[in-house]
């Protein structure tokens, strides 16, 4: 049951991770943005004690908001509709 939420935790992270490297030319700076997410105590629990679902929503914003940032409008704005 909340191995859909975990899977989107760990998007989530994929995606902060992409666009702190596209901005910063560090590697260490994307690892480490992604890796305080992921490895925040109040994510963690939140998905792997409560399973509540909001990781899979925040998500799809998430993903839509870096499909518009890259240039990809009907992407983003499908991605948007979805949840």
């Amino acid at each position: 049951m909340k191995i859909p939420q975990i899977t989107a935790e760990c998007l989530i992270a994929l995606v902060i991770y992409l666009v702190i490297r596209k901005e910063s030319s560090s590697i260490y700076a994307s690892t480490f943005a992604s890796s305080l997410f992921l490895f925040n105590p109040f994510v963690f629990f939140l998905t792997a004690v409560w399973g509540a679902p909001e990781s899979i929503v925040a998500l799809f914003i998430i993903a839509s908001l870096y499909m518009i940032y890259q240039g990809r409008y009907f992407l983003g704005a499908l991605l948007l509709y979805m949840p």
